[in-house]
């Protein structure tokens, strides 16, 4: 067993082979543990370091370290990063490892290129990714047709089609990701794949008054997204499917009643990546007067 905790690592500033500077874990039984760790390249545009985990190693993780200016990051079936920062990295293999709680940024891909090619997206989760150019994750022909994909968000990527989305379906297959309390990520299709993003949040209205009419349009338009004529049992739920940055007007009205004067409505108003609920304060009028 190798273990070791704040160490550093700084491949120095030299021109040698691109291969040159390496990190190798081999042999079965092999056991490797480090702890907030420091490897880095002097001069990343200059020589850049490889990690390589054979893939009959026993064990390798790593908790809390900082990769800085890597080339190839190839990772093993029994391997596992839990809050490991990777920043301004070339590729990493995922090859069924285990990613948690990790900050990818600033990685040096290109438009149409993928940081990590991933074969089991389900054992990524609580990931942040800061778009830089290219995708954050390509899946490959080995994936499942369906995973969960728990807490990952990401951040500035490219609409859906484009070569900055944020995942890359490279697998061929008809995919569909169950998003778990994280962002939507953009999805570009290769050929002969097709996927579907399931994201499904709830935003429950709460201690609304009986014979309330509740309706929810897109921010700043009439464009209705959902709406009851009469809410009884005083809750109304708002199921979407969760887009970062959706803004929302909630409209509230009940003879008798007033809502969030002087506009009776909730303008604007930020969906969530989770479950939420509002406690709505209906308040009487003594000043409504109905002729009829």
């Amino acid at each position: 067993m190798f273990s070791d905790s704040t160490f550093v690592i700084s491949f120095a500033n030299e021109n040698v082979a691109a291969d040159f500077y390496q990190i190798t874990a081999r042999g079965t039984g092999t056991t490797v543990d480090w702890t907030l760790g420091s490897i880095s390249s002097a001069n990343p545009n200059n020589s850049r370091w490889d990690l390589t985990l054979d893939s009959e190693v026993g064990s390798f993780t790593d908790t809390n370290s900082v990769w800085n200016g890597g080339r190839n990051m190839i990772l093993s079936p029994n391997s596992s990063l839990n809050g490991t920062s990777i920043i301004n990295c070339n590729k990493l293999y995922q090859s069924g490892a285990t990613l948690s709680n990790c900050s990818i940024i600033a990685a040096n891909t290109s438009a149409g290129i993928a940081f990590i090619e991933s074969n089991s997206p389900e054992n990524i989760s609580n990931c942040s990714f800061e778009f830089s150019s290219g995708h954050a994750i390509e899946l490959t022909s080995a994936i499942a047709t369906a995973f969960t994909f728990s807490n990952n968000t990401f951040s500035n990527y490219g609409v859906s089609g484009s070569t900055d989305a944020a995942i890359y379906n490279n697998s061929g297959k008809n995919i569909v990701i169950n998003v778990s309390n994280g962002d939507t990520p953009t999805i570009r299709n290769g050929t002969g794949a097709n996927t579907t993003v399931n994201n499904s949040i709830v935003l429950s209205l709460t201690n609304i008054i009986s014979d309330s009419e509740v309706r929810i349009y897109s921010a700043g338009t009439v464009n209705e997204l959902a709406g009851q004529e009469s809410v009884t049992g005083g809750t109304f739920e708002y199921a979407y499917n969760y887009i970062a940055e959706t803004y929302v007007d909630i409209v509230i009205f009940k003879k008798d009643y007033k809502f969030n004067e002087p506009t009776g409505r909730l303008s604007s108003f930020l969906l969530g990546s989770t479950n939420t609920a509002i406690p709505i304060n209906q308040q009487f009028d003594r000043n409504y007067f109905n002729p009829d």
